[in-house]
């Protein structure tokens, strides 16, 4: 029997809220790569005004989709969350991520959010967990600036008082969208390489290593970023 067995949803929600606010607060106060500054210059916007594409994948706690659109209130008085998004920061930077929903060049989804999944919500222990960790992560990536690490591009305006809610999507983060991971690369260079048996110059073996190194460069330095 678990000690949340007792509790009614309203108050599993509150635990949700109090430990990812906890978490928030100790990252802020003990982490040395947290920066408050540039956690202010993260966009917020209302769970309604991003409309969802395709399911992306699911994880430990939490389930990505693809971002279709954002579509502003127009109102700010009409806005649930109208103090969080109002000032000319926030609207600068909410303004510039609706508009660049879609790459230029391929016009495939440039973000994703990322939400607790139902099943986490439905289980108080995981529900918890699953917030604080969520909200760390938040933490860190708003803080982060490097080419090869993915960013933070928004979060949802309610805050931690989002997971209050038990709602899916009460707090999310709007992320780079990945078109492809290290792993999927892997899998196609391993196909491609099988490919190569009849190269007899040797140029295409030649630009392909030159490519595994060009990554393997990119991921030493954002490693190398991650740990000065």
């Amino acid at each position: 029997m678990s000690h949340y067995d007792h509790l009614d949803p309203a108050e599993i929600g509150k635990k949700a809220w109090k430990s990812a606010s906890r978490a928030a607060k100790h990252m802020s106060k003990h982490s040395k790569i947290v920066n408050p500054s540039l956690e202010k210059c993260i966009p917020r916007f209302e769970r309604s005004e991003v409309v969802l594409g395709e399911f992306l994948g699911s994880g430990g706690f939490n389930d990505v989709y693809e971002v279709k659109r954002i579509d502003l209130v127009e109102n700010l008085e009409d806005a649930e969350h109208a103090k969080k998004i109002a000032s000319p920061l926030q609207q600068e930077h909410r303004a510039f991520i609706s508009k660049h929903v879609f790459r230029e060049s391929s016009q495939n989804c440039r973000y994703a959010m990322k939400f607790l999944s139902m099943d986490t919500i439905g289980d108080p222990g995981r529900f918890c967990t699953g917030a604080a960790d969520l909200v760390v992560e938040a933490k860190f990536l708003a803080s982060l600036e490097h080419p090869n690490i993915i960013k933070l591009r928004g979060m949802a305006a309610a805050g931690t008082s989002g997971f209050a809610s038990m709602e899916e999507r009460g707090y999310f983060l709007l992320l780079d969208r990945l078109q492809c991971t290290l792993e999927d690369k892997i899998d196609l260079w391993r196909d491609y390489e099988n490919s190569l048996q009849n190269d007899k110059i040797g140029k295409k073996r030649r630009y392909f290593l030159a490519e595994r190194l060009h990554v393997a460069f990119d991921v030493c330095a954002s490693l190398d970023y991650l740990h000065a």
